[in-house]
């Protein structure tokens, strides 16, 4: 008798060593997949957009208006919430997910009601901790209700300063789950652990350009967020297929893997357009942000310093300042700007030594002093007194350090 049950199938683990988002990395193939966790896409409009949603069990989870031109932003909107979407696999996940993180072999078996609600086909899981924003400087699960344009939500980021490209990746997540459902004391029993490299795993589908859809964990991204730590997240990553001179590849965000080495891959044949109804709006409350500790890099941020980490080549943050304070200040001032966002008494560090260095040029040192207004401890505060007893008023630096004893 024919078994139709879903099956999800090891593949083999991925070398993801030259991937800085990613830990660890399996390609997976789902085989009977129920289909019922989707993306339905639309064709493109007069104005260059179409129509797109992240679907469960017919329930809208996130709606979305993309661009077709890949550095452009999309529009998105809330769904009615994963809750709504009578699905007992997500349930069912999680006595499997709360325990202890092991590998990302072992979490294959532990995701497969997950994987399979998919449709059947080939899939990366990724162990890849995510940051608990949508690339803003708010809380996840605080987005606007309507439409709004997400700078995260391209498929490519251009920045203006290095005049160059990112790749979208898995680094943002966007809720699934109405605020409503959110207890804080529950979350808050994620704390003691949620920093840990074991620490139970949050599940997110990788929807579009920078920003993965949350399906299960958004009490952990609670508690990460009072933490300010990422949250540890396993990814599905669904299968896209580009050409790069004339070779077919199977791209998993942007892990390329040749066709010819999936040979059970099957072009979907339901069609690609669907017609696709805007939802209704749904009310949601916003999650106080008091108690967070949100010091996260937005997308420009994220992608700015992603475009010049492979630049370092094995050199430390110390060692890249002091390359870089001689050579190219924009680049100095990235990663600072980076660092004070991700690990501040890092940045701390590295700026006190810049003012104390004698190679460093009025605007190392403005870029320094602008970083060290956040730090007020003794330390710092001698350094910015040092400089107002030995210099003269005017100076590039002079109404950023007399502006640190402001409120």
């Amino acid at each position: 008798m024919y078994d139709n049950t879903p099956q999800t199938e090891l593949i083999k683990k991925l070398d993801v060593s030259g991937y800085g988002w990613c830990r660890e990395a399996v390609l997976v193939y789902v085989k009977n997949g129920r289909g019922v966790l989707k993306s339905i896409i639309g064709k493109a409009d007069e104005d260059y957009q179409y129509k797109a949603s992240l679907l469960l069990n017919n329930k809208h989870l996130i709606y979305g208006e993309y661009p077709i031109f890949p550095t452009c932003s999309a529009m998105l909107a809330r769904g009615y919430g994963i809750e709504n979407a009578d699905c007992i696999e997500i349930e069912q996940i999680r006595s499997r997910i709360n325990s202890a993180y092991i590998s990302i072999e072992n979490s294959v078996e532990d995701l497969s009601p997950i994987t399979g609600l998919l449709k059947s086909g080939y899939y990366v899981i990724a162990d890849a901790p995510q940051y608990p924003t949508v690339g803003d400087e708010h809380f996840f699960a605080n987005v606007p209700d309507e439409l709004t344009y997400r700078q995260s939500a391209c498929a490519e980021y251009y920045s203006n300063k290095y005049l160059a490209v990112l790749g979208g990746y898995p680094a943002y997540i966007y809720p699934t789950q109405s605020n409503s459902c959110l207890n804080p004391d529950r979350a808050n029993e994620y704390l003691a652990i949620i920093d840990k490299p074991c620490s139970p795993r949050a599940i997110a589908l990788y929807n579009y350009g920078f920003i993965s859809a949350l399906l299960d964990g958004h009490h952990k991204a609670y508690a990460a967020a009072r933490k300010g730590c990422m949250l540890q997240c396993l990814v599905i990553i669904p299968l896209t297929v580009h050409i790069c001179n004339g070779r077919e590849f199977a791209c998993f965000s942007d892990i390329k893997i040749p066709m010819s080495d999936l040979p059970l891959y099957c072009k979907d044949r339901n069609g690609r357009y669907k017609n696709i109804l805007k939802p209704k709006i749904t009310a949601n409350k916003k999650i106080p942000e008091n108690n967070f500790t949100l010091r996260y890099p937005t997308i420009k941020e994220l992608a700015e310093y992603s475009l010049i980490d492979p630049e370092r080549n094995g050199m430390t943050v110390e060692e890249a300042t002091e390359k870089w304070m001689r050579e190219d200040i924009e680049r100095l001032e990235t990663l600072i700007v980076y660092l004070a966002r991700t690990m501040p008494e890092k940045a701390f560090s590295i700026c006190r030594n810049i003012v104390k260095s004698e190679n460093a040029d009025a605007y190392a040192l403005s870029v320094a002093f602008r970083t060290l207004l956040n730090d007020k401890t003794p330390e710092t505060e001698q350094l910015f007194i040092d400089y107002i007893v030995e210099n003269d008023p005017g100076g590039k630096c002079w109404d950023i350090v007399n502006s640190y004893w402001n409120n």
